[in-house]
């Protein structure tokens, strides 16, 4: 892995790990960066304030992404080969868990409060997966399932822990989900291939270019469209789009968009121009569940 002088992004180390470093995350205090290795199928362990590594964990296969636990002790991990998801021990450096999911998982996510993990479980491009899983993070067991679109990759869930995005490798879109209701609300055509996503609770500054109009669908289950996930490598563009609870940004292969997203039903139904603009149809505020005392990191 490289390290960079965050000033002026000049090359400060490069810092061994296993083969394959593909997913990345650090500990919610920073003194620690966890890496999923696919080719050395291991989560290395980096202290970030010697950058050292401090454990290799095997996993038994090819591990995609990470998530940290807002208290720092635990690390889920992503494995495409069996598909399911391990749960790390940070302290002792040992799977103390796994569970099974439907189809190999790209990304995972934690909820606010950390009792439920997320888990994109992507599939294969011949075999695709067409859901989330939802995983219980104390006992490791999956609670339920959310149909998404072709391919689920990426994913972010909002601070009020009520709305979930989750990118849809296979048939180019963005499904938003209500975690609350455990279904789909919306659909959205963003482009090929979009790839990773993450929320911002405040409109981007964008060029008026920047902005276009595109009609959101109703909410559907899409049918189905490597023997493993992956983030493609191809060039990408960030795509924005601007929801009641915030901002949502997300990576896709081409396309750059900036909207304000109404819930499917609504008369409207579309993403509208909004730059420079207050956001439409904000509904009425949320509060924020209870969340760890650590920050969550994903």
């Amino acid at each position: 892995m490289s390290a960079y002088q965050p000033r002026d992004l000049a090359s400060a180390k490069v810092i061994r790990v296993g083969g394959g470093p593909h997913g990345a995350r650090p500990t919610p205090d920073g003194n620690s960066l966890v890496v999923a290795n696919m080719e050395a199928e291991t989560v290395d362990v980096i202290d970030t304030r010697t950058d050292a590594k401090t454990a290799a964990v095997p996993v038994g296969g090819p591990p995609v992404q990470v998530a940290i636990s807002c208290n720092g002790r635990y690390a889920y991990a992503t494995v495409s080969r069996p598909a399911g998801v391990v749960k790390i021990d940070l302290r002792t450096a040992k799977i103390v868990a796994r569970t099974a999911v439907p189809a190999a998982p790209a990304q995972a996510y934690l909820t606010p409060h950390g009792r439920t993990l997320l888990s994109a479980d992507q599939g294969t491009e011949e075999k695709p997966g067409t859901s989330i899983s939802l995983i219980d993070t104390e006992s490791m067991t999956v609670t339920g399932q959310i149909a998404t679109g072709s391919g689920p990759h990426g994913l972010v869930v909002d601070p009020t822990g009520r709305r979930a995005w989750v990118t849809n490798v296979y048939d180019g879109t963005v499904s938003v989900l209500d975690l609350r209701a455990r279904k789909a609300i919306a659909t959205v055509e963003v482009g090929d291939e979009p790839n990773g996503i993450s929320f911002a609770t405040r409109p981007p500054t964008m060029p008026a270019a920047a902005c276009m109009q595109v009609t959101l669908p109703p909410a559907t289950s899409r049918p189905a469209h490597t023997d493993r996930p992956h983030d493609h490598d191809t060039t990408r563009h960030d795509t924005t789009r601007h929801d009641r609870n915030g901002m949502t940004q997300l990576t896709t292969r081409s396309s750059s968009v900036l909207g304000g997203l109404r819930p499917a039903g609504h008369p409207s139904g579309c993403l509208r121009h909004c730059c420079g603009a207050a956001p439409l149809s904000r509904g009425p505020t949320m509060r924020r569940p209870e969340t760890c005392s650590a920050s969550t990191t994903m």
